[in-house]
């Protein structure tokens, strides 16, 4: 069986080379992340947009050979500065709402799983590091 990633992965990996990008003035054309399976990916980078503001990029999902409806979308990622240590994370174009409870996410926020959310919390987070924690990044999926 050929193995994919997921969404999150995808998102994960997108947000982090924007966030790179932010920083260091170039997006990748290819990005690193680790899963919580303690797998490594490498990723490839596309759709690339860069201001003095903000950064966006996606990252083409592969599914494997799961039958998942997502296989060969583009799953995107827009970082911007925000004034503060938060890392806001939020769902764009084509990411739901929840709309009623039961999910492990509240009610009106974006339906971003909570090991998706982590994972790029934490991959945004070992960018920007302490040093750039007065700048914030804000991700919209």
């Amino acid at each position: 069986m050929k193995f994919g990633y997921t969404t999150g992965s995808c998102a994960t990996a997108a947000a982090k080379a924007a966030a790179i990008g932010l920083l260091q003035g170039v997006i990748p054309d290819e990005i690193e992340i680790n899963t919580p399976a303690g797998i490594t990916l490498r990723l490839k980078i596309t759709d690339k947009q860069l201001s003095d503001s903000s950064a966006g990029c996606a990252v083409q999902k592969d599914a494997g050979d799961d039958p998942d409806v997502t296989h060969g979308c583009k799953v995107h990622a827009r970082i911007e500065r925000i004034f503060g240590e938060a890392i806001e994370i939020d769902g764009g174009e084509g990411v739901g709402r929840v709309t009623k409870p039961g999910l492990q996410v509240p009610i009106g926020h974006a339906a971003i799983n909570p090991v998706p959310r982590r994972m790029i919390e934490h991959a945004v987070r070992a960018v920007i590091g302490k040093k750039k924690r007065s700048k914030g990044c804000n991700f919209c999926a």
